[in-house]
């Protein structure tokens, strides 16, 4: 797997991280474990399965984001 140049196992580590970084964008913890577990599942599933896991981890990610706190006038 590739993202803006960098590679990424199945878990998308380092990439997603990488990536995720570049944007300030918040994601779960566990994150590359469900990625791992979706790239396993796509050898039984059909494409139209895996994407639906992939839009849940989408609006997982979504979720995540909306819900950080905004320290806005702290600077961090």
């Amino acid at each position: 797997m590739k993202i803006h140049g960098d590679e990424g196992d199945k878990h998308g580590s380092p990439a997603i991280e990488k990536a995720f970084d570049r944007e300030s964008i918040s994601y779960p913890n566990d994150l590359g474990y469900f990625l791992s577990d979706i790239w396993d599942a796509s050898e039984t599933k059909t494409k139209e399965e895996v994407q639906k896991y992939f839009d849940e981890l989408g609006e997982w990610i979504s979720t995540t984001e909306k819900t950080k706190p905004n320290f806005g006038a702290l600077h961090l």
